[in-house]
This record gives C-alpha cells, structure tokens and sequence, in this order.
C-alpha cells in the first residue's frame, strides 16, 4: 500500500470488503477500534485451529486455508497481529496483495502513519542520521523502518537476530548501574539482572501507578530487591508534575502516555538531576517511555557529555525520532558509536544502541 498516497482512513473507505487476519486480544481490540470509527470488518482470520468458526464480537472466524477461496478484489486485510510478517507471507501465498498492517494502531502510535508527515519526510536528515550509524546493518534498517512506515507491509521490515537490549556492543555486564527507565512491569530489569552476577544496581523508573505496584511485587523476591530499585516517578526534560493516562486504543494494553490535562499526576524528574542529587552515575541507561524519549534526553544532556554511558533508546514511538534522536546524540558526545536494531515482526522495538 502505497501511504504517501493514500491515508489509511481513504484505503478503508475504499474498501468493498474489510477482514483481519489475527482473532487474538489485537484483532478482538482493532475490531472494537474499526467499528468506532464506522467500519464493519464481518471476518476474521487465524492460523490456530483453536480459533476457527469463533464468533468474535459477531465476526466470524475462518481457517487461513480458506483465504485463497476469498474475494480480493477490494478486500482488504487488516493484520492485527504480532506475528505480523509471517502473516504477510502466508497473504502473499494466497495472492492477497491488499492488506495493511495495523497491529499497532493506536492513539499513541498511528502517527507513524500520517500521511502529511509521510510526505513530507526530511531527506536530509535521514540521510545525515545513516551516515552517523556504525554499521551498514544499522542503516539497512533505518531506511527499512521508514520503508515500512511508508506501506504498512511487514515484509519491508529488517528483524535483528539478537534479542532485544542485548546487542553484542551495549549490553548489561556484571557492576553496571543501570537507569531502566520505562521499566514497566520489571520484565527488562529481570533480563538485566541476569547477567550481571549479582552485582551492580538497576534503578527501575515507571511512573504508572499500576505498573508500578506490579513491578515492586516482581522484584519483591529473593535476591531482586537487593540489586532492583523501584522509583514511582516519570523521567522529563525538567524536574516537573505530569498527567499520564492509559491508551485506550493500545491493542496489547501495556501504553501509558502523557496527557498535560489529566489522568494520574505523577512527579516526574530530570535524569541530570537525579544523577546530582543522588550521586549516582549511571553505566548504561535503558529508556522505552511511550515516545517521550527526545523530552527525557533532553534532561540527560549532561550525563550523557560527561559520563557516556552505555545507551538503549526507543526510537519506534514517533517517526521523526529515528533520524532526530541519533543525530542529538551524536550531537551532544561525538565519541559515541551507534547502531540500531529492530526487534519485532511489527511496528515497535526498534532501539537505538550506543557506546564510546
């Protein structure tokens, strides 16, 4: 699908027929998501025998095998899954060019799909941010990330081999002082604390009230609550109170964002000034905030000049963030080497790495 073209709204309306292929929690919620928006999706599709003839919200579904039967004229597939690029493949085989990947359509992700700023891209910028980039992989997979954004194909996505948070060059070692910012749940920080032999400290910011009883409760057992540290507060630019909110239109439920009206007030603080006031200097610094990562390095300027640590951002939440963020860093410590790698069949987990 060509995006510059046309918006994901004018694709759905041109539609004679809408289906999705995904019947779990994703496609159940994008279904709810269509119809709020005056579409009518009447199937579904799944791979999972489980799931076959299921009546889901009144839509029904149907065995994959059937799709090569189905109208494709006008049909248009809407993938709603995170096994979104295997499932672009098995539409391939079927002969079904007309599908979208909209697993991540969201409130606080479709922006990766606007049209106005798909059109309006900044070469320049873009081109500067892959000259910065370490390796030809990492390039590769900048320009692959736009591309995908460009289609909504899954197909035009570049998946990294290594598991997330783990690149060979920026990875958790044993006595790292980690900023896990964005630590949800403390799934992350489990994963670090793994490697690093009982030693070093992890200091987990999550700002959601949820979230964040549920993190104290992951790291509550044996040796965790020695070396995991749970903050209750957000991470900005400044030192400041924000309102948070769950989105509502996250497919997987795990999206918090900021609202500067309401929801959940919540302190938030600046990474300088944590650093200062608790004299506490990091060697690796994770950050996955719901597209808040420019804010919040914005407040890390002087711990990333004057400490260079290791650094794990998100650049998946706002396109612009996938040239603008390598570029402020590269900008603000020259001696960084950076490298990036996508970590999902879909949209998100695309993670900027960088080290001296």
């Amino acid at each position: 699908m060509d995006l510059k073209k046309y918006s994901i709204s004018e694709l759905l309306n041109k539609a004679k027929i809408i289906s999705i292929f995904g019947a779990g929690s994703g496609g159940a919620t994008l279904l709810k998501r269509l119809k709020m928006l005056g579409y009518n999706p009447s199937i579904f599709w799944d791979s999972s025998r489980g799931k076959w003839w299921e009546n889901i919200n009144g839509s029904i579904c149907l065995p994959k095998m059937l799709l090569k039967r189905s109208p494709k004229k006008g049909h248009i597939i809407c993938i709603a899954s995170s096994w979104a690029k295997d499932i672009a493949r098995e539409l391939k085989k079927s002969k079904h060019d007309n599908y979208i990947d909209l697993t991540y359509w969201s409130d606080n992700l479709k922006n990766n799909f606007d049209s106005k700023k798909l059109n309006a891209l900044p070469t320049a910028k873009i081109n500067k941010a892959c000259s910065l980039l370490e390796d030809g992989l990492s390039r590769k997979i900048l320009r692959a990330s736009i591309r995908y954004r460009l289609s909504a194909d899954p197909l035009k996505i570049m998946q990294s081999k290594e598991p997330q948070y783990f690149h060979p060059a920026v990875h958790a070692e044993p006595k790292d002082i980690i900023f896990d910012i964005g630590a949800w749940t403390g799934d992350s920080a489990i994963e670090f604390f793994s490697r690093m032999h009982n030693t070093g400290k992890i200091y987990s910011f999550e700002p959601d009230p949820d979230n964040y009883s549920l993190l104290k409760k992951t790291i509550s057992k044996g040796k965790l609550k020695n070396y995991i540290l749970p903050i209750n507060k957000a991470i900005a630019r400044k030192n400041t109170t924000i309102f948070i909110n769950k989105d509502a239109s996250d497919i997987y439920g795990n999206e918090t964002f900021v609202n500067n009206r309401s929801g959940s007030k919540i302190r938030a603080i600046s990474i300088d000034s944590f650093v200062k006031n608790r004299n506490i200097i990091p060697t690796m610094i994770k950050m996955d905030i719901e597209g808040a990562e420019y804010e919040a390095l914005q407040g890390a300027k002087n711990t990333i000049k004057e400490y260079s640590p290791k650094l794990q951002i998100s650049i998946y939440h706002r396109i612009e963030d996938l040239w603008r963020i390598p570029v402020w860093i590269k900008s603000i410590n020259p001696d960084y080497r950076l490298f990036i790698r996508h970590h999902s069949q879909s949209l998100v987990d695309t993670v900027l790495y960088a080290t001296i």
